[in-house]
């Protein structure tokens, strides 16, 4: 990267932090998602009812009918 003109070097690092940045966005995403789905799973398994989970945790509607079926 050393012997790189300066203008190439700008472009490198500046995509590689638009690239960290949209991936790391894309990955909180994911864990958020994958957080509540754990949260939602372990209320059912302790018996509270899925229509009390599902008001509690305020999922979407196509969440909900995913989960029913």
């Amino acid at each position: 990267m050393e012997s790189m003109p300066a203008w190439m070097r700008l472009g490198y690092e500046i995509g590689y932090k638009e690239g960290y940045e949209i991936g790391f966005k894309e990955g909180l995403e994911i864990g958020i998602l994958f957080g509540r789905q754990r949260i939602i799973h372990r209320l059912i398994s302790k018996g509270y009812s899925l229509d009390l989970v599902l008001e509690i945790m305020a999922k979407p509607i196509e969440e909900e009918e995913k989960l029913k079926n």
